[in-house]
This record gives structure tokens, sequence and C-alpha cells, in this order.
């Protein structure tokens, strides 16, 4: 019964713009994969030129999305049939059309091409429809709502709507306030609709530089109690910033770890909290706490091949990693699960505990081969002793000691007993091999300082281009496109020359491989998708005080700022005030 206004709702901008070149484009995927990801608000632009489909294409500004009206009906009440307990806002505007067919207007002649029974819709003036005075989520369960009135622009004509869309600026640090402001705003009525549009857009700016700069903002920021419920309209939006406005709806978000949907075998974004036992039981705690429920049972665990299948009724049915029994299809004691091997499935009862960010993960051992397997997200060794001790902070499991022991496995490594913690062997030609000690992977690659990503780029049929994402460049050798095929966990195949193959590296969709081309041919086919690649731009953040120590402990990898100059950035960095420099005993050293 909770009010839709009561609801934090993520939703896109512009939700059918994927066309158009890096001014034009809002969006990267298309609508029924933007509503598998959590979106809950589309944002519809249609030229309404007059009467039949061919008047009502969608457009951003001037520039032809390759399709239409009812193309977008047919989607969205395609996945509301598949989906009934949701719903779907749906708004719509004239972007730029000049007819009307007949005397209808736009919204009754849109009305035209719907299944009435999956719809309903608001007045023209209100968002509180006669029929929903004050709609709650039981009211619009399985229905695709028509917002009927345009509030995309600078002003609203909506009432009950308090709208910010501040879009025409290049100030990315502004447009952050802009937003912030808004999501603590007390102006209005309580039952009023918030939306806060992160999009901008300007000829010094893309809307994809601001994504970059603003969604990451929203994604740390809406864990803040002040931040009032209501829509967010987002650029380019990704599965972490969605899914954690959608977690404010389950009334908490747990720093650094969160629930993937029940049923799922997979993290939803983040990694696998597959690290230790103690990892897995603090992290469900954790989370059991913030959604106010009681573990009955202390955690379960297997750690060695049982006979198991699923629906088994037993193992089988319980997915591997570190999961709660949330009880989705029954009554769940929330007691923490931990499973290292054997059939991976999920009857629906248990919920995979994930990390939100991760650099660190636990390696599989392989009795076959008497080694240890690092996974595909965190390809290498740990083989320092700062990072094993980072290792074990992140994971939240002690750190016992370094030292030298001709039964340890080299570098950091994880004891897996009940009691174990993590042990650093200062002895890096060590090659012992052993299932209770296992090594950890991290994420970083063994040597630079710089993370490296790999990607496949946006394969774009109105300008027969290939569009990486902003401030990512195309792979251009076969080393690199080697590397590439290892952080995407996919085959690397081979390298040659044909003139039916983009430049570079390329992956080929239909067998899932990637390949280099070698010669000089640059062809277009949306079947052959160039690569990207992208290093970790310089970013801030603040330190943890470590009460225990009395010292200040910086991520991984990270170093302490130690100029001016470099304070300031900082400040901008992480839109905050820069105050001053000075002197003062009371101080830490640099930039705090």
């Amino acid at each position: 019964n909770m009010n839709v206004t009561e609801m934090w709702l993520p939703g896109t901008h512009d939700t059918m713009a994927l066309y158009g070149g890096e001014w034009a484009e809002c969006q990267s995927w298309s609508l029924n994969d933007q509503l598998n990801a959590g979106i809950r608000v589309v944002d519809i632009r249609v030229k309404y030129n007059g009467c039949g489909a061919g008047n009502l294409k969608i457009y951003h500004g001037s520039v032809y999305q390759k399709t239409n009206w009812p193309n977008v009906v047919n989607t969205l009440q395609s996945w509301i049939s598949k989906n009934p307990s949701e719903f779907v806002l749906v708004m719509a505007k004239n972007e730029q059309g000049s007819g009307q067919c007949g005397t209808a207007t736009i919204y009754d002649y849109l009305k035209t091409f719907i299944d009435g029974p999956k719809w309903r819709w608001t007045t023209q003036t209100t968002f509180y429809g006669t029929e929903f005075p004050s709609p709650t989520y039981a009211d619009f369960r399985g229905k695709l709502i028509f917002l009927h009135g345009e509030y995309q622009g600078h002003t609203k004509t909506m009432a009950g709507v308090q709208l910010q869309n501040n879009w025409d600026t290049h100030d990315l640090k502004g447009k952050w306030k802009d937003v912030w402001n808004h999501a603590r705003s007390s102006t209005g009525r309580p039952n009023d609709l918030y939306v806060n549009a992160l999009s901008a857009s300007h000829p010094r700016q893309t809307p994809a530089k601001f994504a970059y700069y603003i969604n990451r903002r929203v994604k740390d920021n809406i864990v803040k109690k002040d931040w009032k419920p209501g829509i967010i309209l987002i650029d380019f939006p990704g599965q972490a910033v969605i899914s954690r406005i959608v977690m404010r709806n389950q009334g908490t978000v747990i720093e650094g770890f969160h629930l993937a949907r029940a049923g799922a075998i997979s993290c939803d974004y983040g990694f696998p909290a597959t690290a230790t036992f103690a990892q897995c039981q603090a992290a469900v705690d954790d989370l059991t706490a913030a959604y106010g429920r009681k573990r009955a049972r202390t955690l379960q665990y297997v750690t060695y091949q049982l006979p198991m299948a699923c629906k088994d009724g037993s193992w089988g049915d319980v997915p591997q990693g570190c999961s709660a029994v949330t009880g989705a299809q029954t009554t769940g004691d929330w007691a923490a699960h931990y499973k290292s091997s054997g059939a991976n499935c999920n009857n629906g009862n248990y919920q995979l505990v994930c990390s939100d960010v991760s650099y660190f993960a636990i390696s599989s051992a392989n009795v076959l081969t008497s080694k240890y397997d690092c996974p595909n997200f965190a390809p290498n060794f740990v083989t320092t002793e700062a990072a094993c001790r980072s290792a074990a902070q992140q994971m939240k499991t002690q750190y016992v000691r370094s030292g030298q022991d001709p039964g340890w496995p080299a570098g950091c490594f994880h004891e897996n007993t009940m009691l174990g913690g993590f042990y650093f062997n200062i002895n890096s030609q060590a090659n012992y091999f052993r299932q209770d000690h296992i090594r950890v992977c991290t994420s970083f690659p063994p040597t630079p300082d710089m993370v490296t990503s790999f990607s496949a780029s946006t394969a774009n049929e109105g300008t027969s281009t290939y569009d990486c994402p902003y401030q990512w460049n195309f792979v251009n050798s076969e080393t690199a496109c080697k590397n590439a095929a290892k952080g995407m966990a996919k085959e690397y195949a081979t390298s040659g020359q044909d003139a039916g193959w983009p430049a570079g590296c390329f992956l080929y969709t239909p067998n899932d491989k990637l390949y280099y081309n070698n010669g000089h041919a640059n062809y277009f086919t949306t079947h052959h998708i160039r690569v990207c690649t992208s290093s970790m731009v310089p970013s801030f953040s603040a330190s943890t005080a470590n009460e225990g120590t009395s010292t200040y402990d910086c991520p991984y990898q990270w170093n302490f700022v130690n100029s001016e100059t470099a304070c300031k950035n900082a400040a901008k960095g992480m839109a905050k005030e820069y105050a001053t420099s000075g002197q003062d005993a009371g101080w830490p050293a640099g930039c705090f």
C-alpha cells in the first residue's frame, strides 16, 4: 500500500535516443533491456505530424530514432504482460511535430494505439487522476501509467509535480548541485511527485560526459537518508545505480554488500561474496539487521564435492557462493549459506550476497591440477603484503601475519576454516598447494597502477560506425586483443586479414569469439563489433580512519594527496568545497 510518490523510481531521460552520435544519443540499451534492468519510468519523444504510425515517429530533436509509437507500445505491453507485479510510468511529448490527425490532441491520438486494459491515464493537469487521487503501488501494479502532461522541459504543466531539469548547461559541478539540492528539497506538498533529471547537454559537454560525472555521484549518495523519494531520470544508466535506487524502496542500502534478485545464480552487479566463511556470515548479518529480520540459524556450509543435482531438495537447490535464505517462495529464516562447488542452481528461496565494489576475490583450489585458479573478474594473484591487508579488510576477515612456511602457497592466502584468516608468504618462490590454504586474487594488473578494462563498442547503424564509451579507445594491437579476451571472459580465435572485417580487435557475435584484423580493412557490420579499452581515470576518496592504529588507510594502490593543487582537484572531483590551506598542530598531514 505504499504511495507511488513515496517510492524511488529509476527512469531514463529520452529513453529511445540510441542513434545520432555523441550529441544526440542518451542511452545504450534497448527499451526492453532498460525495463529488465529495473527502469520503471520512460520518456518517449513522438514527432506528431498527422494520422497513421508513419506520423508518430520517435525523435530526439531532429534525429530519427528508427522506431515509432506503435512499436514502443508493443514493447511496453509485451513486457508488462510478462511482469504483472510491476508497473511502468510512461511520459510522452510532441518532439517538434507540426501536424495533427483531425482534431485529436497528441495524447488523445496516442491512446488509439494501445490495449486499453493494460493502461491507466492521468488527467492533463494533475498527477493525481480522479481514479487514483492518491495512487499506491497496488493501484498501479500490472499497468502502464500514462502521465498526461509535458513536464520534461524547464517548467511543468502538471500540478502535483516538483521538477528539476536544468539541462542546458556546461557546468558539471553546477548540475550535480542542482540534482543534490532537489533530492533534499522541502518545497511542495507532502504527496507531490518529485522528478529529478540527471541529464544535461551543451556544445561544450555531451550527454555521456554529464552521465559519467553525475551517475556515479548518485550511486554514492542515494544511500543518504535525506534523499527524497521520487523519479530519477538518467542518461546511460548502469546496473549499479539502478539497483541502488530500487533498493531504497526496501528501506535500506548496505555499504559494501547487497542482495541479488531472488532466484539468481549470478550477481546483478559487483562480485559474488565468495571469499570466506567470516565474510559470508558478516555480510548476511549486516543485511539481516538492516532489513529488520532476525537470523534463526548459524552459517550453513559445504566446501567439498557432494553428490547433488538441481531440484534435489538439498544443496542442489542452493547457488554457489554466499547466499541468504530470504524465502521468496517460502518463509525464510535468513540463515547464511556458503557453497564452494557443485550444481549452481537456485530454487527461488535464496538471494546471493554480492559486493558493491570489489578488487579482491578468493581463487579456486583445483585438486586435479594442484593449482589455484583466479576468477575472470579478478585474474591476478595478490603479491604484496599491503594488498593482502586491504583484501582482509574488504572481506571482513582478520589479517593474521606474514612469514615463511614450507607448507604455505606463495603470496597472499586465506586459511579456509571457520577460524581462518589472511596470511602473507614473503617467499615469492613458494609453490605449495593445499585445499584449505587458498590464494587471494585481485582485479588490479600485477604491475601498472591503472586498471584496464575492455568492452564491446556500440554498432551505430545510422552512421555505420562503432562508438566506444566516453573516454574509451579502440583496441589496436593483437596483444591487447588477447588481453581483452581474458578480461571479457571470451575465447581469442585468431588474427588475419579479411575485406569484410572491421579494423583492429573485434567480437564476432555468432560464435562470441575475439579476432584481430592485422590488415587495413575497416568494414562495418553488426555481427563484427570492435572492442574498446579504458584505463581508470584518477579518482579521489576519503581514507579510512583506523582508530586501532591511529592511522589513515588508503584503498589498495591509492596514495595520499600531498599537494595543494591536487587537494583543490580532489574537492572538485568529490563535489565538495575547498576551504583553505594553513598550519595547525591539530591537523593531519596533507589534504584532509
